[in-house]
């Protein structure tokens, strides 16, 4: 039984539609047989035992372009091949980092009338944006069950989310599903230089090293974590400038463990979240917010701020992420963060 999103509303001019369509609830019926694109990083987490079993099954199918990438350009050519062969979905076989190279190549290369629909797998270390609006389960009966469905015409739906754009001094746009700053960022180098090492991985090690810094802000270490005055401009609005601990804007509506750390009101798409460095109530407050419910103690005022956007600028000192990929540059340096577009993501 799927879990459908009841305010989903399609917008035929986000992709191309000609070979499906779709029911006012999300559930998509094929009018021709798909032509399938798979990108595979060999080099993410849950590819590195290797590919066998998606190189086996894409042997006998005609409709599939498959090829393998780990570097970005290997990406582009890919996508490149797959808008030639008019690829109607493309399956990212590959962790967070690949979905964002993916997304960032995609949004330049395609328009609206070729985009494809997107199939996100768990194939990663993390695979924060595959649990969230990936296809489930693990890569290998995903793919099975993706190769059904074009079969057997078993039932599917999409859901449609809004990706990220992030534009900043020395880069071309980036695209992605999570952007994080301060915390986000020290949390990633704690976790591949104390927890990975030990051989823990997935969502275990960011449980470990979001309990570490839980205590961390506790206790006031500012070694393990440090805070930062930011400059943060919301919806065009005046730049606020405030100590801050952590700050993150997505599209997503679960994170990893299943966390849903925002709790904004506004009518946007981003869901923006930032934590003052000397929070107070925290210990009556975290777990709650970590969940998406607000309580009396959390205001801004207090170090708690979470709302809904379009867009944000901001001005940092030392770079930011995007679904787990880090960016630094060695003096601040204002970013926007806004809208860049939407896509469908395949549920089977």
């Amino acid at each position: 039984m799927f879990k459908v999103d009841t305010s989903l509303m399609i917008d035929y001019n986000i992709c191309n539609t000609s070979w499906f369509d779709v029911s006012r609830y999300g559930r998509i019926n094929l009018l021709k047989r798909p032509v399938v694109g798979i990108i595979s990083n060999p080099l993410s987490g849950g590819n590195r035992k290797g590919l066998n079993h998606i190189r086996e099954a894409v042997q006998r199918r005609s409709e599939v372009c498959y090829v393998e990438a780990d570097t970005l350009s290997g990406i582009t050519s890919a996508l490149l091949e797959f808008l030639n062969r008019h690829v109607n979905v493309l399956v990212i076989n590959g962790g967070d980092g690949t979905v964002h190279a993916v997304l960032t190549e995609l949004f330049c290369l395609f328009s609206a009338d070729n985009m494809p629909v997107l199939a996100v797998l768990r194939s990663g270390t993390a695979s924060m944006t595959a649990r969230d609006v990936g296809v489930k389960g693990d890569r290998d009966k995903a793919i099975s069950r993706l190769f059904e469905w074009i079969d057997l015409r078993r039932p599917a739906f999409v859901k449609k989310r809004s990706v990220i754009r992030v534009e900043y001094s020395s880069a071309k746009p980036l695209y992605g599903m999570f952007f994080g700053a301060l915390a986000i960022c020290q949390g990633i180098r704690f976790c591949h230089s104390r927890i990975y090492t030990k051989g823990l991985y997935g969502e275990a090690a960011e449980g470990v090293t979001l309990f570490r810094f839980m205590l961390a802000t506790l206790a006031g270490n500012d070694k393990l974590l440090s805070s930062a005055s930011v400059q943060v401009s919301l919806d065009s609005g005046p730049y606020e400038e405030n100590n801050l601990l952590l700050l993150f804007i997505t599209s997503l509506e679960r994170l990893f463990l299943g966390l849903r750390p925002f709790w904004g009101s506004e009518m946007a798409p981003l869901h923006y979240t930032a934590l003052g460095a000397n929070p107070k109530h925290i210990l009556c407050t975290l777990p709650g917010l970590l969940l998406g419910h607000k309580n009396s103690f959390c205001r801004p005022d207090y170090g708690y701020f979470s709302h809904n956007i379009h867009e944000a600028r901001v001005i940092l000192d030392d770079g930011f992420t995007i679904d787990g990929e880090l960016y630094e540059f060695q003096q601040a340096e204002p970013v926007t963060v806004k809208e860049g577009g939407s896509a469908l993501f395949l549920q089977i």
